[in-house]
């Protein structure tokens, strides 16, 4: 099942009121899936900034997962310990 996240600094008021479905089905005729598939994760209002300005930008990240036990794959990355010293900071 593909996973999009979808995050962006442009508020969610200026985001059209079909823009999860329009993105599913953008997201599905490029990855080849159904439509039904797709799990989409939109987050306007993110504190996401590109070459340290505020201007509007956003974040997409397409993962395919599945939870069959013999296609699982470890959890730890190397981004692992950078993300816990961020957790760390904000909380």
């Amino acid at each position: 099942m593909p996973l999009i996240t979808f995050a962006s600094n442009v508020l969610a008021s200026r985001f059209p009121s079909n823009f999860n479905v329009q993105f599913t089905k953008l997201m599905a005729e490029i990855l080849g899936k159904p439509e039904s598939r797709i799990l989409l994760l939109v987050t306007p209002n993110a504190q996401l900034s590109h070459g340290a300005t505020e201007d509007p930008s956003c974040l997409i990240v397409e993962e395919i997962t599945s939870v069959r036990k013999e296609s699982k794959k470890p959890v730890i990355s190397k981004e692992q310990p950078v993300l816990a010293k961020l957790r760390k900071q904000i909380t």
